[in-house]
């Protein structure tokens, strides 16, 4: 007859499958619990995103870091600095009055050969959406990527998104999360 187990342990076979045994399970680890590094594109309360431009692929702003736990990860110019590693990453930014939008993350250390590409929307007329972008990726050493936007009509000042009425609050229109597995 086997005695109780201790708190957190489960019943399982032993190595030589004749018997059961009691045995800790270990807590699964995750990598949505550590490695992250989080950027965002924020402007000061009453402040407007910015302004789009069209028919090119441009950088999107991204301009704080919200957490990095990654060692070697930074966020600079717009550019996100990974070292080598697999990585999972979601993301969304937001448009207006852009009309046609996309979205894409590039390597720029790589003559900017694409890593992810994002949704498809559509804001004309006022109207406004995010652009998401979920993918996996794996980089062979240090690399920099690039958040980048393509629109088919220019809007000033608010492309990237209106200010909410003042809060005392930043406001974000752009949001990166990035997991190293």
């Amino acid at each position: 007859r086997l005695a109780k187990g201790t708190a957190s342990q489960t019943l399982k076979m032993n190595s030589a499958a004749n018997a059961p045994e009691w045995a800790t399970v270990a807590t699964p680890t995750s990598p949505f619990g550590t490695a992250l590094l989080h950027v965002q594109h924020e402007t000061a309360d009453g402040t407007n995103g910015g302004s789009t431009s069209n028919n090119a692929w441009r950088e999107r702003t991204l301009n704080h870091i919200q957490t990095n736990e990654i060692s070697g990860a930074s966020l600079s110019a717009n550019v996100i600095t990974l070292p080598a590693g697999n990585y999972f990453l979601m993301g969304n930014s937001f448009y207006t009055n852009s009309v046609y939008v996309s979205t894409r993350i590039i390597n720029k250390s790589t003559s900017n050969s694409l890593v992810l590409r994002g949704t498809n929307i559509y804001t004309e007329g006022y109207a406004s959406g995010n652009s998401f972008i979920n993918g996996r990726f794996t980089l062979s050493g240090s690399h920099n990527l690039e958040l980048q936007y393509y629109c088919t009509s220019s809007y000033s000042n608010t492309g990237f998104g209106f200010h909410q009425p003042s809060t005392g609050n930043v406001n974000k229109f752009a949001d990166i999360m990035i997991w190293k597995l």
